[in-house]
């Protein structure tokens, strides 16, 4: 049995029709909680005053790996955590 034609509508783009557009910003939605443990991480606790995104993951702990590699990083390395000696070099 074929599917109804409305099962195939597919709205018009609009700049409201992207993904991330939930419709409105809860801090349910715009909070990320992460834990850095380890190596190179200062022992500070709970830190509340950093601000952080889901993007800063990856650089981050690649950078307390030492790993290294060619992608694009929409992120940022979270400095704030590390120790000294942890920090990336420039």
């Amino acid at each position: 049995m074929p599917a109804p034609a409305i099962a195939a509508l597919i709205p018009a783009r609009t700049t409201q029709s992207f993904a991330w557009n939930h419709g409105d910003i809860q801090n349910e939605i715009a909070t990320t909680w992460i834990g850095y443990v380890g190596q190179g991480v200062e022992n500070i606790g709970v830190d509340r005053k950093t601000w952080s995104d889901h993007t800063d993951a990856r650089p981050t702990i690649l950078d307390l790996v030492g790993l290294k590699d060619d992608y694009v990083h929409d992120g940022r390395v979270v400095s704030e955590v590390l120790e000294d000696n942890a920090l990336p070099s420039l």
